[in-house]
């Protein structure tokens, strides 16, 4: 059977983009965690942290579940409106 590894070399030789929509997903879903881990943090429903994002819930939704790209613009209503570092937004946890 084929290993992971040799599986994304092999589609990442057939797609140019593999690689980078790889990243893009991950990238995606890291937000996507980041999100919920925040708005549980400060015990908000889905609704009540869109409204202080200024976005509709099934946005919020969407940006929850890894099915949105979040834009510049919304990360920067999470940092602010969150009173959130960028450092801490973008920084992976070790």
């Amino acid at each position: 059977s084929m290993s992971l590894e040799s599986l994304k070399n092999r589609l990442a030789s057939q797609y140019p983009d593999f690689t980078l929509d790889l990243a893009e997903e991950a990238a995606r879903q890291e937000v996507a965690l980041k999100l919920v881990e925040l708005r549980l943090e400060r015990g908000l429903s889905q609704a009540q942290m869109a409204e202080k994002l200024g976005l509709r819930q099934a946005n919020l939704s969407r940006l929850e579940s890894g099915q949105a790209n979040p834009t510049v613009g919304i990360l920067g209503r999470i940092v602010e409106s969150l009173n959130y570092e960028w450092n801490v937004v973008l920084t992976k946890k070790g």
